[in-house]
C-alpha cells in the first residue's frame, strides 16, 4: 500500500495537476517520525515508515513540531492562520508574518505575490534547519520565478542534504530559466535526481536537453516512489521538447 501511495504522489507531482490544499504541501511528504500515540495500524505505518508530514487531506499534515499548533486551531484561535483575511495583507506585511504561528499561510499567500518586496526573507528561509520551512521556501520561489534568487538557490543545492529538496530546487532554478543544473544532474546525479532533471528539461525548450535526454532512454532504474523508469521519463520529456 505504501509502494502504491508514493507512486501515486510522483505521477501527481509530475503530471502538474492541484488540488484544494495542494498548494501548501505541493505532493510532498516529509520524513518519517516515531510516535508513541495510539494511532490506527494502517496510519502508524504511514507516518513512520513513509512520511510523517507533508501530503495528505486536504492542507496535508503538519509536522511533529506543529501539532499543538494544530490543537490551539480546533479550539478556535483563527489568528495563528489568518486565513480570513490574508489575502488581504501586502507582500511586506505577509514577509512580517514568517516568524510566527501564521508562516505557513503567510508563504502559501505571498507564492501569488510579485512585487518582491518578500523575496530576500523568503530566499533566507532556504538555509532554515527545518524540513518543512524549507521545502515551503523552495516551492514559493519556484512558483514566484524571480530570478533574483538564482544564486543563493545554486548554493543551496551543494549543501542541501534531503534529495527531494534538491530536486525541488533544480525544478525551481528551470522555472527561473536556469537549466544548466539540470543539465548536470541528468548527466551525474544520482536516480532520483536524474528523473526529476529529465522532467525539467522536457519543459525547457533548450537545444541541449536533447542529446542529454536521449543517453537516458537506456536508463531503465526507477527511483523509489516513481511510477516509471528514468528512460520512459526522458522519452516523455523528449515528446513535450519536440512539441
Amino acid at each position: 500500500m505504501l509502494d502504491r501511495i508514493q507512486r501515486k504522489l510522483e505521477q501527481v507531482r509530475a503530471s502538474g495537476k492541484t488540488c484544494f490544499g495542494s498548494e501548501t504541501h505541493g505532493f510532498v511528504l516529509g520524513p518519517p517520525i516515531e510516535v508513541d500515540a495510539k494511532l490506527p495500524d494502517e496510519f502508524r505505518r504511514f507516518v513512520t515508515e513513509l512520511g510523517g508530514s507533508g501530503a495528505g487531506p486536504f492542507c496535508g499534515l503538519l509536522p511533529r513540531e506543529r501539532w499543538k499548533e494544530g490543537q490551539r486551531r480546533r479550539l478556535g484561535f483563527r489568528a495563528l492562520t489568518l486565513t480570513d483575511h490574508a489575502s488581504t495583507l501586502s507582500e511586506g506585511e505577509l514577509a512580517t508574518l514568517l516568524d510566527g504561528p501564521a508562516w505557513e499561510t503567510a508563504m502559501t499567500q505571498l507564492r501569488e505575490r510579485r512585487d518582491g518586496t518578500a523575496t530576500a526573507r523568503i530566499a533566507q528561509w532556504i538555509d532554515h534547519p527545518a524540513f518543512e520551512q524549507r521545502r515551503a521556501a523552495l516551492v514559493c520561489l519556484r512558483l514566484r520565478r524571480d530570478a533574483s534568487v538564482g544564486a543563493a538557490m545554486r548554493a543551496r543545492l551543494l549543501i542541501e542534504p534531503e534529495p527531494r529538496l534538491r530536486a525541488e530546487i533544480i525544478e525551481g532554478l528551470g522555472a527561473m530559466g536556469d537549466i544548466e543544473p539540470a543539465l548536470a544532474a541528468a548527466q551525474g546525479g544520482d536516480a532520483l535526481m536524474k528523473f526529476r532533471a529529465a522532467y525539467v528539461l522536457g519543459g525547457s525548450g533548450d537545444a541541449r536537453a536533447r542529446p542529454v535526454l536521449e543517453k537516458l532512454l537506456d536508463d531503465q532504474r526507477t527511483p523509489s516512489g516513481s511510477a516509471w523508469s528514468i528512460a520512459e521519463q526522458a522519452r516523455r520529456a523528449l515528446e513535450r521538447l519536440r512539441a
